[in-house]
């Protein structure tokens, strides 16, 4: 099943005329163009919207990141100059894991 979908560009709108030149300057048909835009996209998310994911892609890399780091002194048995070794029997890993928890919650 087609569907068809009307769209109209104000070509005396600054944003409607940049939009018009990449459409009609991609090399693909305009409706290549907008699916592929639309499924890459994923969907209009408000400014405030746009901001939690923004956040929430980063605190998921730095948790990752923290995380692969510690895990690696771990596995290697060496901890990184920037960690003190714990002083009582506290598990390192557990011990770091509450470290980047701590840090995380700041964002």
């Amino acid at each position: 099943m087609i569907k068809n979908v009307k769209v109209r560009l104000n070509l005396d709108k600054e944003e409607h005329r940049r939009a018009y030149e990449i459409l009609s300057h991609s090399g693909k048909s305009i409706s290549q163009f907008v699916t592929a835009a639309v499924n890459k996209y994923g969907g209009y998310l408000s400014e405030e919207e746009e901001k939690e994911r923004l956040l929430r892609e980063i605190s998921e890399t730095v948790r990752g990141t923290i995380l692969q780091m510690f895990g690696a002194a771990l596995i290697s048995g060496q901890a990184y100059p920037v960690m003190k070794k714990p002083e009582d029997d506290t598990d390192i890993a557990e011990e770091s894991g509450a470290i980047a928890d701590d840090f995380l919650e700041n964002f």
